[in-house]
Formats: structure tokens, sequence, C-alpha cells
């Protein structure tokens, strides 16, 4: 049986989604230690001008704090300026109308914790794409000591493109920008942009982890 440990995503990428498929059990910690400039508070989609970085501003305390902790700053509307982006960035996508209605309202809900705000569009994303997927959220920071379980945290990142790209290189799909495929986005570019065939793709990306 293998278990890995991730950490809490906001708007997960497809790499994100491909290696919790791959997995037995997935273990989400609420009680790791917050990363900045990762995927836990930002996601990446894709725009006329190319790649969009979408961040949710959070509440900065002391150096280090745990992710359970951590809290949106709400000061001003950054969910009309992501739900502007994603919309501008896939209106025109084949199945946007289909499943925009699903996902808006968590851009209209006033959310206090980032876990609160992942747990809840990852939720919504799992359903949209029909995805078989469970995971449970840890009780206190994960230790990795069994060789059977494996530490994932912080692998799919930004400064770690080329380490996890791989998975994504044999399935390209077709995107709304562009003539060249842009690997590492958000779900929901793959979802907007296929649809029904979203799930199907992931389970074969999953394959390779």
């Amino acid at each position: 049986m293998r278990t890995i440990a991730v950490e809490s995503q906001y708007l997960p990428g497809i790499a994100y989604f491909s290696l919790l498929l791959s997995a037995d059990e997935v273990i989400i910690d609420h009680f790791e230690h917050y990363v900045r400039q990762t995927y836990r508070n930002r996601a990446e989609i894709l725009g006329s001008n190319g790649v969009i970085d979408l961040a949710v501003p959070v509440v900065r305390g002391r150096s280090k704090q745990v992710i359970k902790d951590m809290q949106i700053d709400n000061s001003y509307s950054w969910q009309k300026i992501h739900w502007r982006g994603i919309r501008s960035a896939y209106g025109k996508s084949p199945f946007f109308e289909y499943y925009a209605d699903g996902l808006q309202p968590y851009y209209e809900k006033n959310y206090r914790h980032l876990i609160e705000l992942n747990h809840d569009v990852m939720s919504c994303l799992v359903k949209l794409t029909g995805l078989s997927l469970d995971w449970k959220y840890s009780e206190e920071y994960v230790e990795i000591k069994d060789t059977d379980n494996q530490d994932y945290r912080s692998v799919i990142s930004p400064k770690k493109k080329p380490n996890f790209l791989h998975v994504l290189q044999d399935h390209p799909y077709s995107q709304v920008f562009g003539s060249k495929f842009v690997q590492g986005l958000s779900l929901i570019d793959l979802l907007f942009c296929e649809g029904p065939n979203a799930g199907p793709i992931l389970r074969k990306m999953s394959l390779l982890w």
C-alpha cells in the first residue's frame, strides 16, 4: 500500500491530481509550515499573453507558520480579480459555460483560512472531473519513516517544474491560447478545455508517477 504526504494547494495543478491518483492513500498535511511562493496559495492558468499567476494574499505573521493557521488577507477584492482572470482566460473555451457555475460560488464566499478555501476548491474540482479520489487531513505533522510511504510535500512547486513535468509530456491537449502546449497549469485548464475527457487524461498521467 502506497501512502503519500502532500501539502494543501490552491486550484491544484494537473500534476498534483495525477500524483494523488497514483497513490493508495493520500494525507494532506495541515501541520507543516507554510512556504512562500509555492502552490499552497497560488495557481497558474493560461491567458492570451501567456501564463497568469493567481496568488491568494495571506496575512504574514511570524517567520514559521503552520499552514492550518494561515489566514487570507481579505483587505482587497482578490476573489473578483481571480474570477475575472479565469473568465478572461477560459471564457471562450469549449466547456467553460458548462463548468463555471460549479466553481464560481467559491469566489463569492468569504474565507478566513487558506486551508478552508483550498479544501472547497479541490473538492469542487474532484466532483467536476468525476474523479474517484479520497484523502484525509493530518492531525499532526506527518513524519515519513516507512520506505513504502513517500513525502511529496513541495515536490510540485513553481521552482521544481523540471522534476515533475515529465508526467505531462506524453499527454498534451488542445488549449485556448498559443500554438505551443504549456505544461504545469491548474486543473481548470484541462477541465475547461477537455471537459469529460479531463478525468481519463488524468488517470493516464497517474500511471507515470
